[in-house]
Order: structure tokens, then sequence, then C-alpha cells
């Protein structure tokens, strides 16, 4: 043997190890994750806006947070820590954020320490070891265990490809919509694959202390799934889901397992999760009540459809190539997420597939034909708003459909390629000739009829559009050619690009959370607490608010995620500004005079209150957290100030005290 077969003989056995113990690998692998504190969360953010740190500043960054990712770093991040900074030992209601808030009911749902905890894998962390480790905990739960159960899937799906299940589970981790809607799609992606896994190998296994183990498996990601709290993937992942499941039981009962002790097995659980979403609706009725009764999802989400809406499934996967490295000055890079799929290449395998089998497809192929027809009719149908309301369609728009109908054919992507390479099939030239027609001709065609994508690419500059159309081109290129003409390199080097391009720098590597925990302006509103007693806290800008209560403040505004009626009819017994309060909203504050209060939209979902006074008084506000100006009002006795932020206590009318100039 020649030095280059000694080495790659001494390769291959190292990877063989490595797959074997992959499960131990990955459990040493999240320990150390876990335990060094890493994560990806963009919360170098709040050192840009609030540079004055504390002493115990420690945080250590690699790469770029990013903005847009605000729903996690300034909403849901700071509602967790306001969790773990609670005397309680993390309550259901928490009435530190504005008048009270459930905090199992937030997406993702937050910690809560009761009989749904079940439910809540991706919060564990935060219950064995705290706000920082708990959020590493949550954020590798999701990418590294979304990796593994999405390759223990392939490796079913494909009937034990390894090369295919390795690049089919990145494809899924790496895939924009994993990556940029990190608030919702990656606890809904893990718990689908999760849950998944768990039901085949309940069936397949034949020990039974093995079976039982898998049904709890089972039993946490179907809990899980269900406390998500995002309907539309719920919904339509859902469906899928159902499908995908009576595939795994049919795989794994013809395998011959202990099948009588599985259903048996199967059967506890599911009366354990009905038992404890019995719990959960009881518990959580009045919120849910609430939800029900927001205004907050019609007057958010179209519930109107179009034949445009077909262009997604040409356009998005281009797209999503670039999100990472040049912004979008019109639209949320989640919203033109989509997984990457040759979709017009698989249609001509199916139909090359039919014909040699005369139509006698495999009844999964039918049923998840029918779906995908079922989806694509729900974005082109025009729904009135009452008919979307009564079937829930009013919060499933075309980007949620195209989503998960791009999950469907990344799926079918992988299975077609390992049942044709199996069977030596591949299409003919002609059918790549029909393939460049259906996919580019449709991309050409949207590019000449929407201006703004050809903005995305460079618009007028002819040297980025070719540039970024012709990588585009090369990648979508590859994966449809390898698909089509059965060829390993061409189709797993075309996700592997595919996949470091849309997901491999989308978040940075952090160690620590201080930039939110240890900040000068929360530190001194702490000292103020402790010399002047507990109180109620009012910011005039929402990211301030979100700071305090991340800190165990109790403030009245900030980012409310569910509707609190009980807060703002205090001050709009008449309801005028409903649509203001009565749903998620940003919420900065003002002061002005007199005795009437208002609400400015600034925004979808961003809003000032124009609070007076005697608003101020009824919403039980002592202290206040002024950003970039003083008030000068007799009844606010300025505390001090740190940098630009102004501290004040709320006292009876009193001639107006001018604010010192020392830093504390």
């Amino acid at each position: 043997m020649t030095r280059w077969q000694v080495v790659a003989a001494r390769l291959s056995r190292w990877g063989d190890g490595l797959f074997r113990w992959r499960w131990l690998w990955g459990l040493v692998l999240f320990a150390a994750l876990v335990g060094g504190k890493l994560h990806g969360s963009s919360l170098g953010a709040w050192d840009h806006l609030m540079p004055d740190v504390t002493e115990e500043y420690r945080f250590v960054e690699i790469g770029s947070w990013r903005a847009i990712r605000s729903d996690e770093w300034r909403v849901s991040t700071p509602t967790v820590f306001a969790q773990c900074a609670h005397p309680d030992y993390f309550p259901r209601i928490n009435e530190r954020l504005g008048s009270g808030m459930d905090m199992f009911l937030m997406v993702p749902s937050c910690p809560v320490w009761d009989w749904t905890v079940v439910g809540q894998a991706h919060n564990w962390g935060y219950f064995l070891f705290g706000a920082e480790r708990g959020l590493a905990w949550n954020w590798w739960i999701r990418y590294l265990g979304i990796f593994l159960f999405a390759l223990e899937f392939f490796l079913i799906w494909t009937s034990g490809a390894r090369a295919l299940s390795v690049v089919g589970a990145l494809a899924i981790c790496w895939g924009a919509p994993t990556q940029w809607w990190d608030t919702s799609v990656p606890y809904m992606v893990l718990y689908f694959f999760m849950g998944l896994v768990c039901l085949y190998r309940l069936f397949a296994e034949r020990r039974p202390i093995l079976q039982w183990l898998w049904g709890v498996g089972f039993l946490a990601a179907l809990c899980s799934y269900s406390y998500s709290f995002y309907p539309p993937w719920q919904f339509l992942l859902g469906g899928l889901w159902l499908l995908l499941a009576g595939e795994m039981t049919r795989r794994a009962w013809r395998q011959g397992g202990h099948g009588r002790h599985a259903l048996i097995v199967l059967g506890v659980m599911l009366g354990l999760w009905g038992a404890n979403l019995l719990y959960f609706l009881n518990v959580h009725r009045e919120t849910l009540e609430v939800l029900g009764q927001s205004v907050y999802p019609g007057h958010r989400l179209p519930t109107t459809g179009n034949v445009a809406g077909l262009w997604i499934y040409f356009w998005y996967p281009l797209v999503c190539l670039f999100t990472s490295f040049r912004g979008m000055e019109y639209l949320n890079p989640c919203l033109v997420s989509m997984y990457a799929a040759p979709l017009a290449a698989g249609v001509v395998v199916w139909a090359q597939m039919g014909w040699r089998r005369r139509g006698r497809l495999p009844w999964l192929s039918w049923g998840l034909a029918g779906y995908a027809v079922l989806l694509t009719l729900s974005v082109l149908w025009p729904w009135s708003g009452a008919l979307a309301r009564w079937v829930g369609a009013v919060i499933v728009g075309p980007s949620r459909v195209a989503l998960v109908m791009g999950l469907m054919f990344l799926l079918l992507a992988f299975k077609t390629f390992a049942y044709c390479e199996q069977r030596g099939w591949r299409v003919g030239w002609p059918g790549v000739g029909v393939w460049l027609a259906l996919s580019w001709g449709g991309q050409l065609l949207v590019f000449c009829l929407y201006p703004e994508w050809r903005g995305f690419f460079g618009g007028h500059r002819l040297l980025p559009t070719v540039a970024m159309l012709g990588l585009g081109a090369g990648v979508f290129g590859a994966m449809g050619l390898g698909l089509l003409r059965t060829h390993r390199g061409l189709f797993l080097g075309g996700y592997l690009v595919c996949g470091l391009l849309t997901g491999a720098w989308v978040h940075p590597l952090c160690v620590g959370a201080s930039p939110l925990l240890h900040k000068q302006v929360a530190s001194y509103a702490k000292e103020i607490q402790q010399g002047s007693g507990e109180g109620r806290w009012l910011c005039n800008e929402k990211s301030r608010a979100q700071l305090l209560v991340a800190n165990g403040l109790s403030c009245v505004n900030g980012i409310h995620s569910i509707p609190q009626p009980a807060l703002w009819l205090t001050i709009d017994p008449d309801r005028t500004f409903e649509t203001a309060w009565n749903r998620y909203a940003h919420i900065s504050v003002d002061v002005v005079a007199g005795d009437k209060s208002w609400a400015e939209l600034e925004g979808r979902d961003q809003f000032t209150w124009k609070l007076c006074r005697a608003d101020l008084d009824r919403l039980e506000v002592r202290y206040l957290l002024w950003a970039g100006s003083k008030l000068r009002e007799p009844w606010a006795v300025p505390l001090g100030r740190v940098g630009a932020n102004y501290f004040y206590r709320i006292v009876p009318d009193i001639p107006a005290i001018m604010s010192t100039e020392d830093e504390p």
C-alpha cells in the first residue's frame, strides 16, 4: 500500500469509529459547549445600545451580531432571564412584566416549573444551571440536537446511506429557515425529527426496557412540540409529520420488533400526553382566552392568496444563498427563508419513476403529493377574513407554506436519490433539457417581472449581479443535475456549498451573557431600589425596559409578547386604542401634560404610549428611566444618571429639582 492508501485507510477507520459512537461524541460536545457557556445569540447588540458596563463584564464574541435577530436578543432572551432572576422558582405568571405575563405562552416558551416541564426540553438547562448555561443549553439542544436526530432520520429514510444522511442532516441544520427563524423553526424541526426517530426506534427495538426509554423520548418530543406555541409551524409541519410517522411505523413493524409491547408503550405515552395536555388547558385557560380575543392575528397577517405565491418556490432558495452576506432593505430574511431542494429536477425524476413503474408508486408518495397540492392551493386561494379565521388560515401565509414545502421537497430529494442510486436509474439528457426549461425558465421570468429581486442581486451593477446569479446557478445546477443523473459528487457537493452559504455565517459564536447581565444602567437601578424600596419602573425606550426586566426588575412597558388587558384597560377603559395594546407590541413611552393618554403607531408592532401623570399613578409607576433627554416635571425627582440614561422617582407634586450631573 502507498502512503496515501495507508492514510485513507486510517481515516476510514477513524470515521467509522466516530460514526459508530456519534451519540456519545455528541453528548460530550454538548456538555462542553454548555459548560463553557458558548452560544450563538446576538447579545452583542446590547453593547451597541448601551456601552457602559460593570466590572463583572466578561464577554467573547467571534463573528458579528445581527440587529435583525431582535426577536431573539431583545425579546425572548431578556424574558427568559427575567424568569431566572425571579425570587420564586420559575413562576407561571411573572408579575414583573407589565401586569403579569403567562411565561409558558411565549415564543419560544419560557421555563415554568410545573407539570408541563416534560414538554420544555429546550428549557431544562435553565432549571439545572441558571441563566448563562441555560442559554447555551437552549442554543445547542436546537442545532446540535437537530443534526443528530436528522442524521438518524436520514439513515432510516435512505436505508443506511451514510454520506447522504450526513449531508442531509447538515442541509437541515444549516438551512436558511433553521438559522434565521431561530425563535420558532429550530424548536419545531428538532421535535419533528426527534418524534419520528423515537417512534421508529420504539417499534424497531426488541428489548422492552429500551422500548420504554424510546417511549419517554417520544413523550418529551410530543409534549415539547405541542407546547412550542407557533400554530403556523405546528399545523403545517403536523400534517407532514403524520404522513412520515405512518411510514416510520410501517418500516419498523416490518423489521419484526416487539410490536405488541411497543403498542402498549405507545398507548401509555399517548395517555400521559393527553393528561398533560388537559392539565395545561386547565392551568392556562384564562391566558388562552385572552389570546383568542386578541386583535393581533387579524390586524397583522394577510388572509389572501394569489398566483404570484408560486414564484416563491423558484426564487426564495436562490435568495437564501446570500442573505447572510447581503442585507435586505425591503424584507426580513426570515420571510424569504426556504429549505433548498431541486424541485424541477425532482418533478422530472418522479415523472420518470412513475412511467417506469406504470404509476405504481408507494402510498407515501401519493400522500406527500396530495399534501403538496393542498398546501399550494392554500397559497393560491383568496381566503375571506371570516373563513380564514374559522379554519385557521389567517396565520398561514405563503412564506410559511413555502418553508414546509421546501422541507418536504428536500426529504423527497434525498429519498429519491437513494432510491435511484440503489437501482442504477438516471434521467436521460432529454429529461435534463426539460428540467432546465422548468427551473431556469421560471427563475428568469421572476427576475424580469419583479424589480425588487433584481435590486437584491446588484440592480444595475452588472458584475455583482452576474457573480451572484452565476454562483446560484452553479449550486442549484449541481444539485439538480446530480439528482437527475444520480451523480453523488454533484448532488452532495451542491448541498454542502448551499448549506455553508445559507447557514454557516448567520450567527456569531459567543461566551457568556454579560452584554445583558452586566450593565451599569441595570446595576444602578438595583442600587436605587435597595435604597428607596421596591417599585415599578417605566422607561421611555423599549430596549431599556427589556434590560431592566432581564435583570429582575419590574417594568410596565417593553415588549409584550401576549396581550395584557388588565394593564391597559386601566388607562383605556373605552378600548379606544385596543389595536395598539391587545396584541404583540413593542411599547415605548412618553409623558404628556393634561389628563388624557393616547397611543401612536410607528410601525407594524412599534407603539409609543403618550401617558399623562394620572395614568402613571393608575399604573402604579414609582421609578422612571429616561434615555437621551431629561424630564423636568415637578413630580419627577432626579436620582442620578448613567451616561445619557436618567433616573427619576415619582413623588407628589413638589417644586422641580434640577438633575445632578454626577456619574453614579
